[in-house]
């Protein structure tokens, strides 16, 4: 079958013209696209033989001038990176390295960045021991674990540079890295439980953390670790730590930790344990208590602060008038008061005590005088005695008649601001914290497209009074 295949388009078949302009144009788009090829090729080598441009690099001398000048601008941060950036350019001597990281440990820990700032003073004291600086170094080092709040490694941090040897079991080094316990494989050792004692301390503040300043917080920290320290503390803190660890390891040997009751009561702490951890959180970045705020709240609130005049008593308890009488006579004829307890009182313990209750009494609208009636007109006769008078007037009480004694008086006082600094914070917090969850539910309510259907709550208490109405009317 001898067909011929024409690919001609419609309507140009056998037109050589047409044929003649297709040849025309494919012939002028290749000879296009090889001039663009060399055109190409000739700016690639063209670039290739022109110089590159370089990026200006800062010589050794304008990198230190700019990180002095950074210095001198209080721009502690910064300054410590360009000196950081210098250093590992320009890899100085080793003396100079070493007095350049003391530098920027400087300045880091001015900036308050103290973990950095203590690398930086161990890299220069790695690099090269410089007598000048060392003592320095040994204080900056102490302070940065101090604001850290890591007593215990500052204790081991002292130990070390002085030689000092710590209070401790008999078979304790002065590092502090003898083994103390053993458990099977597992070694304890004096550091280990310095820090599993700072751990619990943290934990134990957490607790009153809200009721106290930073700075108060951090001498109560250092005050508690310090009594914890002692080697008989350490011991006993070691004893409970392994009690509690042998029957961790036993509970979980027995399969305790897949006991679905058990990782229910698990799962409730962590939930506890977390939100907790959630509002200490947003109250920490949320809650700023500034000194002025503690002084402007003190100026505002200064009748709180206020601690009543008061007074301190002594009471023979007798069971009638007639006898309160005849005990009276004998006060009048200068019997001793202690005396007289001892022989009428019918309370025993007053009687013991010739008499002294060793309770003050404030003078305030709500007196606490335990056993006498209408203790408010009472306290105003109270009051009205002086110290070491017997009150003239007699006392009922549920037991029988109360003869009392002024023994010490004490005026009302107006508490400074430091006595109540303290006080004043953890009101201030408890408030803000208080804002700070409201605050945070009702945006995680939003969050997490909470619904509360309160009509199910209000019908159970509906049906109920429908109940108790139809009982009074007969009905059922």
């Amino acid at each position: 079958m001898n067909a011929h295949i024409d690919f001609s388009l419609p309507g140009q078949r056998g037109n050589a013209s047409s044929r003649r302009i297709t040849a025309l144009l494919i012939v002028n788009l290749i000879v296009t696209i090889v001039l663009c090829v060399f055109a190409g090729i000739f700016v690639f080598h063209a670039n290739r033989s022109m110089p590159a441009k370089k990026k200006p690099v800062l010589s050794a001398d304008a990198a230190k001038d700019l990180a002095v000048t950074l210095e001198q601008q209080g721009l502690s941060a910064d300054a410590a990176e360009a000196w950081e950036d210098y250093l590992k350019r320009f890899s100085p001597g080793a003396e100079d390295a070493a007095k350049i990281w003391f530098r920027v440990g400087k300045l880091l820990q001015d900036d308050h960045k103290y973990a950095p700032a203590l690398s930086a003073y161990y890299r220069s004291e790695r690099i090269k021991k410089i007598d000048s600086i060392s003592p320095d170094i040994g204080r900056r080092v102490a302070d940065c674990l101090e604001s850290m709040g890591k007593f215990s490694a500052l204790n081991h941090e002292l130990a070390d540079r002085v030689g000092m040897k710590e209070t401790s079991t008999k078979n304790t080094s002065a590092n502090g890295k003898e083994v103390a316990a053993e458990i099977g494989h597992d070694k304890i050792t004096i550091s280990d439980i310095d820090r599993m004692i700072g751990k619990e301390v943290d934990r134990k503040l957490l607790s009153i953390k809200a009721f106290m300043g930073p700075e108060r917080l951090k001498k109560e920290k250092e005050n508690l670790i310090r009594q914890l320290s002692t080697a008989s503390k350490r011991e006993s803190f070691l004893r409970q730590y392994l009690g509690t660890e042998l029957l961790y390891r036993e509970a979980r040997a027995a399969g305790l930790d897949n006991d679905p009751a058990v990782m229910d009561r698990i799962n409730d702490d962590k939930k506890s344990i977390l939100a907790a951890a959630m509002l200490e959180k947003a109250s920490e970045d949320a809650i700023k208590i500034m000194p002025d705020d503690i002084a402007t709240y003190f100026q505002a609130h200064k009748q709180e602060y206020i601690v009543p005049a008061a007074i301190k008593i002594s009471e023979i308890m007798v069971k009638d008038a007639g006898t309160a009488k005849k005990v009276r006579k004998e006060l009048a004829k200068g019997a001793d008061f202690a005396t007289l307890a001892e022989k009428y009182s019918i309370a025993q313990k007053n009687a013991g005590n010739k008499g002294g209750t060793g309770r003050w009494i404030e003078k305030n609208d709500h007196p606490d005088i335990p056993g006498i009636k209408e203790p408010k007109k009472a306290a105003a006769a109270l009051f009205s005695a002086k110290k070491g008078e017997v009150v003239d007037k007699d006392f009922e009480t549920p037991n029988g008649v109360c003869i009392i004694r002024i023994d010490e008086t004490r005026p009302e006082k107006e508490q400074s601001l430091d006595e109540v600094r303290d006080r004043i914070y953890a009101t201030i917090y408890s408030k803000k914290e208080q804002t700070v969850r409201q605050d945070m539910i009702k945006q995680l309510t939003d969050k997490y497209d909470v619904v509360i259907h309160s009509s199910l709550f209000s019908g159970e208490n509906n049906e109920k009074n429908s109940k108790q109405s139809a009982k009074k009317t007969g009905g059922k």
